[in-house]
């Protein structure tokens, strides 16, 4: 059989040993290709822009039979330029073949000796059957997809292991985010299995969070990630088109995000500082529950000793100098607790907009006095989302006077909101003309207690509380900032839609 070598996918040493794969210069993209003839098979083969053509056989075989399914097979032997991935996944893993195992393996090795280059296995799989698809030089991808939640590192890092027993020379593990977090736990993965493993992975997400992280891996070192081929089946949700992967990795490789392999250091940042955070906030969440029970006595108390208290009297100063403190106090608990996400939240069917707009209906005018000019772009398709409008004002309110604060004479606030239906996000923006961070402070900004501000004039809570109520609500947000030149904010909320589909 003639070997058709994909770029970038990696290998083995002599030695049999697999070599990791350095992350690539440009997009390696596998083609989805699902449920349409085997005539349309052939023209899928010579697609530009892509590196691999992934044949989906179990959604193929649901509306036709073996037998056009192995006349279909025939074109995987004839001259092509693409190596193709064949994959029949059973429903367990997603997948809609129901069949017997003992069908569903034979089609698959019917193809491998069709000539395809790759056959995606499971995690459960046999080692006999792996070892049957060896014998007939077809590469192996052992893959596992769990659609329901996102399993605790440990888990994860035991399915990696798994998969990388049996010796294939690909692995591939797609799960369900609810977050932004999560979504960045995964391809945290990708490094850790390339260090650790020496192996190739990869790994993404599904739903609202997809299309950027299928090709976050690329970035962080996988060999491909998948794209849906124009015109054929619905995608799954998160799917990316070519139209998609060519702007996604235009954004991932040009301006900050860039450096040394495209946005790898920006992806690492982020990592390193989703993970420092969460242990932060866990830290936090345990200090404020234990202050807040013994600080409400106290505040009780000095109330009800304050009830007693003549007008005009020397005590009756003491105690309000201590519910003064004992109120500030409880402020920063809270403030704690919302960093953390420990607080209760009240989400219903809310607007961005109507949160943005009733901010700048209040500090408009007196900002103009100090000569700030806001300017706004509002996206017009910004839909309802879940939201805690309150908290969600907390949040604009924060970043638009962190920005008032940056701008020293002066200068010009921009707020920037866009809807992006097919990542399913709404995106706000504020950025300034103003004094801008320091690169060194970048990467502590969100840590609770940090600031850079004089002694009284802030506690270094409000990015921190920001940054707990956007991942609250399921987002993200982020900072791109030059001294000298100013600051930008950016805010990430889902628009979360019920989507069906697997890989």
């Amino acid at each position: 059989m003639e070997s058709h070598k994909t770029p970038g996918t990696g290998g083995l040493s002599g030695t049999g040993k697999p070599q990791p794969t350095p992350a690539p210069e440009k997009p390696s993209l596998c083609g989805c290709f699902m449920g349409t003839s085997g005539e349309e098979l052939a023209t899928a083969l010579n697609l530009r822009g892509l590196t691999l053509l992934e044949w989906r056989l179990d959604v193929f075989l649901t509306s036709r039979s073996t037998e056009e399914a192995l006349q279909a097979l025939e074109l995987l032997g004839e001259s092509r330029r693409l190596p193709v991935l064949v994959t029949n996944r059973p429903v367990r893993e997603g997948g809609l073949f129901a069949g017997t195992e003992e069908d569903r393996v034979g089609i698959l090795l019917k193809a491998a000796e069709a000539g395809a280059d790759w056959v995606d296995l499971e995690l459960d799989v046999p080692l006999e059957t792996v070892s049957r698809f060896r014998e007939v030089g077809t590469r192996v991808l052992i893959s596992h997809h769990d659609f329901s939640r996102t399993p605790e590192d440990g888990v994860l890092r035991k399915w990696i292991g798994a998969m990388a027993a049996i010796d294939p020379q690909a692995l591939k593990l797609v799960t369900h985010a609810q977050s932004p977090g999560d979504c960045l736990r995964i391809l945290g993965l990708i490094p850790w299995a390339r260090h650790e493993l020496d192996r190739s992975l990869i790994a993404f997400c599904m739903g609202p969070l997809g299309s950027w992280s299928r090709l976050a891996c690329l970035v962080l070192g996988s060999p491909w990630t998948y794209v849906q081929i124009p015109g054929q089946a619905a995608a799954a949700p998160g799917q990316l088109s070519l139209d998609d992967a060519e702007q996604l990795w235009r954004l991932f490789s040009s301006g900050p995000m860039a450096g040394g392999r495209p946005g790898l250091k920006h992806m690492e940042r982020q990592l390193q500082q989703a993970d420092r955070l969460a242990s932060i906030g866990q830290l936090a969440s345990g200090i404020a529950h234990e202050i807040n029970n013994p600080l409400g006595l106290i505040l009780g108390y000095t109330q009800l000793l304050l009830r007693d208290e003549l007008e005009g009297s020397e005590r009756l100063e003491d105690l309000k100098i201590i519910e003064k403190h004992a109120r500030a106090c409880k402020t920063v608990v809270r403030d704690l607790l919302n960093f953390a996400r420990s607080a209760p939240s009240r989400k219903g069917p809310g607007h961005l907009h109507t949160c943005i707009r009733e901010i700048l209906g209040v500090v408009r005018h007196p900002f103009e006095l100090d000569g700030v000019r806001i300017e706004t772009e509002l996206d017009d398709s910004m839909p309802t989302m879940e939201l805690d409008e309150a908290r969600i004002r907390q949040v604009f309110m924060n970043l638009i006077m962190n920005a008032k604060q940056a701008i020293k004479d002066k200068g010009i606030i921009g707020v920037v909101t866009r809807f992006d239906p097919k990542a399913g996000v709404g995106l706000l923006e504020v950025r300034d003309s103003g004094c801008g961070i320091p690169p060194e402070h970048l990467s502590r900004i969100f840590d609770p207690f940090f600031t850079t501000k004089e002694p009284g004039e802030g506690t270094g809570l409000g990015l921190s509380v920001s940054y707990g109520i956007v991942r609250d609500h399921g987002g993200e947000i982020s900072v791109e900032s030059e001294p000298g030149k100013g600051s930008s904010f950016t805010v990430m909320l889902p628009v979360i839609e019920e989507r069906q589909g697997a890989e």
